[in-house]
């Protein structure tokens, strides 16, 4: 999709690759907790990839040109500003569902699954310290003054390394279900692989 956008190795490109890892592992964290894999009218997992679908269609209509075009030559009113682009609209776009949409559904349905079952739902809160954690050391690791990686055309492999990091997570929360795994949601390797991004700051 970065190279369907022609977002290429740039923050905007890093965004694109970090925001789907959100609502997975918010859906893994929900169905934790309700044992259901609850996907609600306007999810990540489903709409989210509908919309990138989408999105790559037509990049293959009107060439990756089309996201880095003023909204106004594109949409005209309500836009007016020409600073706005449509790739600004496609940030909009994802934080809002992510924020105003995906993430309420999945706090309510663990909130609800706590409730029936006489527990605290802020308790869980501190489950979402991986994410939090993952999302931080990619960012202050690939948007330091001090990093070259997106300036060196680093993020295809940066994305293959992510992929290995958050499976990890995802899985943990899937198989912690099981006795033989414990109950510990924090994935131990998490610790030093967002260490070693910090580290490459200073």
């Amino acid at each position: 999709m970065v190279a369907c956008c022609g977002y290429g190795s740039t923050p905007l490109g890093l965004f694109t690759v970090l925001i789907p890892c959100a609502p997975m592992y918010l859906s893994s964290w929900e169905q934790y907790h309700t044992g259901v894999l609850y996907l609600g009218y306007f999810n990540g997992p489903c709409e989210g990839i509908i919309i990138a679908c989408l999105i790559m269609a037509l990049s293959a209509i009107y060439g990756p040109q089309f996201y880095h075009q003023n909204a106004v030559d594109v949409f005209g009113w309500p836009f007016t500003d020409p600073s706005i682009h449509m790739q600004h609209l496609f940030v909009g776009l994802c934080l809002s569902a992510l924020f105003f949409v995906h993430i309420p559904g999945c706090f309510w349905n663990v909130y609800q699954a706590r409730k029936n079952k006489g527990l605290g739902f802020l308790v869980t809160l501190p489950q979402l310290t991986p994410i939090v954690l993952f999302f931080a050391a990619y960012y202050a690791w690939l948007l330091s003054p001090y990093s070259q990686v997106l300036e060196r055309n680093g993020l295809m492999r940066v994305g293959l390394i992510m992929t290995f990091v958050f499976g990890r997570m995802t899985t943990k929360i899937i198989l912690v279900r099981f006795p033989i795994n414990g109950r510990d949601l924090m994935p131990r390797h998490i610790s030093p692989n967002n260490l070693s991004h910090i580290s490459q700051i200073y």
